[in-house]
């Protein structure tokens, strides 16, 4: 596990991540493209061996672009965001709780509570 001394590999998330990265490898090699780590793209399970010495910009740098170019691009909090898990507030329906609710989300004193997703 990542918390543990001397890790450099972790499980992935995501099912399925490992059989997806192994078709991306695949699909590089038809043209011509080369694992350059050792042992690189091998599957054990969630463990997938990265196929060359590379790593994100936010490990290394504070910053992985210039003004909007850096749009899109991967962060520390794209990270947490693809790693997080949305959640459902419910509450009983009631006038008050209606009335809690639309305050919060109104004057936007929430950060978790939003409707800005709804279309």
């Amino acid at each position: 596990m990542p918390w543990e001394e001397g890790v450099f590999i972790t499980p992935l998330p995501e099912p399925g991540k490992p059989n997806y990265l192994s078709e991306l490898i695949q699909d590089a090699r038809r043209f011509d493209a080369k694992v350059i780590n050792e042992a690189g793209g091998t599957v054990n399970k969630t463990f997938f061996y990265p196929a060359i010495q590379c790593q994100r910009g936010p490990d290394a740098f504070p910053f992985t672009g210039r003004k909007d170019s850096a749009e899109g691009t991967l962060s520390v909090s794209d990270a947490l965001r693809v790693f997080s898990i949305r959640t459902l507030v419910a509450a009983k329906e009631s006038q008050i709780n209606k009335k809690i609710l639309t305050e919060i989300v109104r004057a936007r004193k929430s950060a978790f509570l939003s409707t800005d997703f709804i279309l």
